[in-house]
């Protein structure tokens, strides 16, 4: 994943702040099926594992196998700043959306 080094968080007590804050993840994991990802709420057990209540009907739990490496997203807030609030877009192009 491309992530410039002025967006990129190192601090745990900042990280948990954001996992505390905004518990929905993205989890995201390969299995024999290919990528397979899900929405969930996962919630830090001292400040060291990921804790989540997985419904009976999601089958994730029979395609990953105990002990398997999985991706965890968090995402805060977040909003897209139009091109067109750029007072110099007109003259150069030189902006891309944020």
């Amino acid at each position: 994943m491309y992530l410039p080094p002025h967006f990129e968080e190192t601090d745990p007590s900042q990280i948990c702040k954001l996992i505390d804050k905004f518990p929905l993840a993205i989890l995201v994991a390969q299995t024999e099926q290919g990528l397979v990802d899900n929405h969930l709420p996962l919630m830090l057990q001292e400040k060291q594992e990921l804790l989540d209540h997985l419904a009976l009907n999601n089958g994730l739990h029979q395609i990953i196998p105990s002990g398997k490496e999985i991706l965890a997203i968090f995402r805060a807030e977040d909003a897209c700043i139009s091109l067109n609030w750029y007072p110099k877009k007109p003259v150069h192009h030189r902006h891309v959306p944020t």
